[in-house]
């Protein structure tokens, strides 16, 4: 199962490179606490993040100041939390597609939820807005659903071949 981490870090890093260092991490997040055990979810969660910070960093040139290393921090911190409300609401026993549906949306709020906080101690609150939240949600809910079926098929695929 290493291959897992191993191809979202390179989607991932090839993604922030092509757009600029936006990664759905609450997508991820939720993607893989709807499709992995707990332990391997937080992992993806940890490996999608360490990716968008290694392009940024290194290859964006984000400076290294406390600020936006704080800010990176935060953004780790938040992808966490989502990958946790996430997984709380996949334990739960509603039906498929409710669930799968409340866990994307918890933890998008979940994650947002986090950032707010993080703005107004580290600022960068002006930068919320309704339509950056909107497109926000747009890509995550885009990439929740493209992350989710695939992992729920390469699940069911190497499952059944498992047998």
């Amino acid at each position: 199962m290493l291959s897992l981490p191993f191809f979202l870090f390179t989607a991932i890093a090839g993604t922030c490179s092509f757009l600029g260092c936006i990664v759905p991490l609450p997508g991820l997040a939720a993607a893989a606490a709807l499709t992995l055990e707990p332990r391997r979810a937080y992992g993806v969660v940890f490996v999608s993040w360490l990716a968008n910070q290694i392009v940024g960093f290194w290859f964006l040139g984000y400076p290294h100041v406390l600020s936006t290393e704080l800010w990176g921090a935060a953004i780790g911190a938040a992808a966490f939390v989502a990958c946790a409300v996430s997984a709380g609401i996949a334990r739960r026993p509603t039906p498929s597609l409710s669930r799968v549906f409340l866990a994307g949306v918890a933890g998008f709020v979940a994650y947002e939820g986090v950032l707010v906080l993080a703005s107004i101690w580290l600022g960068g609150w002006e930068g919320y807005s309704a339509n950056v939240v909107l497109q926000l949600a747009i890509t995550n809910v885009t990439w929740f659903l493209v992350v989710y079926l695939g992992m729920s098929w390469f699940a069911r695929r190497f499952s059944h071949s498992a047998a």
